[in-house]
């Protein structure tokens, strides 16, 4: 059960009031590795080049790296202490065990499988009751367009603090709507801006909208298998041109 309260004073605080048995949090951040965690992956893959890595935690802080080694993609989960959880990797059809082809056959009558992948567990997150219900408190804080937020115990134990971030809603909300438009429509300033910083790339859309009260051009565009943000302002000045992270594109197509 949640309850929120909003007052504006300056700051904006939303306190969200918890009790549960085990704290949940639903936060998946961009993770430095600790060495211990680093160690575990390079042993089990001393070839590896190691990708992505976040931290989810789950009553357990875990660690999910990806990596590659020998051409292979894997999928790792550690545990803050080191100790592997899983591993997930893609597997070659003919690879498959015979007990799991017969039995995918059977479900599937027969269709062709196209990809399979072999999850790997070698520990699980147990639940622990406790013998009193925990409460915190989590506040976002508003200050200066950014965000933060503070996990607080109900005893005044400061539990986590993370970093402040701008904040995009609030930014989202000055913003009046935006408008497709084509490159032939926009600005002969703004047209040879993204022409030049496109490299030639594909020109997926182009969209005006304001900010601050100042006109912008944002465009997506394909550059080298890459989906890339150009923004530029009404005078052709080139404001951001950025990589659009996966990890947002999967939660926009969801």
């Amino acid at each position: 059960m949640k309850t929120r309260c909003l007052k504006s004073v300056g700051v904006v605080v939303l306190i969200v009031v918890m009790v549960c048995v085990v704290t949940y949090a639903d936060k998946h951040k961009k993770a430095v590795l600790p060495a211990v965690v680093k160690t575990a992956i390079e042993t089990l893959y001393p070839q590896a080049v190691i990708g992505k890595a976040k931290v989810e935690e789950e009553g357990l802080k875990v660690y999910e790296v990806e990596l590659k080694q020998d051409g292979q993609e894997f999928d790792v989960t550690v545990a803050a202490d080191g100790t592997i959880v899983g591993i997930e990797s893609e597997l070659a059809v003919e690879d498959i065990p015979a007990a799991v082809a017969e039995a995918l056959a059977k479900v599937t009558n027969g269709a062709k499988i196209t990809e399979v992948d072999e999850d790997v567990t070698y520990a699980v997150v147990t639940l622990t009751k406790l013998n009193e219900p925990q409460v915190s408190y989590e506040a976002e804080v508003t200050i200066d367009g950014k965000k933060c937020e503070v996990e607080v115990a109900a005893d005044g134990t400061v539990l986590e603090k993370s970093k402040c971030e701008k904040d995009d809603d609030d930014e989202d909300e000055n913003d009046e709507d935006e408008e497709q438009v084509s490159i032939n429509d926009v600005p002969e300033a703004v047209k040879a801006t993204i022409l030049k910083e496109a490299e030639g790339g594909t020109i997926k859309e182009i969209e005006s909208g304001t900010e601050n009260g100042k006109t912008v051009y944002d465009a997506d565009v394909i550059i080298n298998g890459q989906e890339v943000e150009i923004k530029v302002a009404a005078d052709g000045t080139l404001l951001s041109k950025k990589v659009e992270d996966d990890d947002e594109n999967d939660e926009e197509d969801n």
